[in-house]
């Protein structure tokens, strides 16, 4: 949702898990893919997304009255009000020098234009790891049927990511889930201070 639409120039919506039903997804409390909205503009994919959000029986993230509160024509904001964060890497992804300078300059450009506006510091601890563990799941539940029948059948992103995470242990999911809690309560922090944390979508 969110690459797709940054590298075609289309705005992409990744909601909150549970916003759009996702009855498809065979790990139905694993929260890394969900459903959402692309648009040619801000209000056509506020639009799809009151459409696309409701409550699902399949879903297990999915509750009742989940879409209250959205609108189709969002509000204006005031930017004047607004207390505004960026950052180039978010703590350690990778950025091509270009696209941190691109962003320094837009944000410098756009400074006036909000309450306070800060370049951040973070530090989402192995974020990379956790994402691999949590990732491999998804990977193990959808292919090892088909890897033990005939793993010459599948491409070799996808045996590499099975043989990946078939060799993980249950406590290396215990971590990782305690980690991505973690990382996710770290994050929320930072709207304590700010309305809105800006950053490059593509790397």
């Amino acid at each position: 949702l969110r690459i797709p639409g940054a590298v075609n120039g289309v705005v992409g919506f990744r909601p909150s898990p549970g916003y759009v039903p996702h009855e498809r997804r065979a790990l139905g409390w694993s929260a890394i893919s969900v459903l959402g909205p692309m648009g040619r503009t801000v209000e056509e994919t506020a639009h799809q997304f009151l459409v696309q959000s409701g409550y699902h029986p399949s879903d297990p993230l999915s509750w009742p009255g989940s879409h209250k509160g959205l609108v189709a024509s969002p509000e204006h904001a005031d930017l004047s009000r607004l207390r505004v964060a960026w950052s180039e890497d978010f703590g350690g992804a990778p950025v091509e020098k270009g696209i941190r300078e691109t962003l320094g300059a837009r944000m410098a450009s756009m400074r006036s234009l909000f309450k306070s506006c800060e370049k951040i510091k973070l530090d989402l601890g192995e974020a990379d790891r956790c994402f691999d563990v949590v990732r491999a799941l998804s990977f193990v539940q959808r292919y090892q049927k088909a890897y033990e029948e005939n793993r010459d059948l599948l491409g070799p992103n996808i045996r590499a990511n099975y043989e990946l995470g078939a060799k993980m242990t249950l406590a290396d999911v215990a971590w990782a889930q305690a980690e991505q809690t973690r990382i996710f309560r770290k994050f929320q922090d930072l709207y304590k201070d700010y309305d809105l944390v800006v950053g490059p979508t593509v790397g």
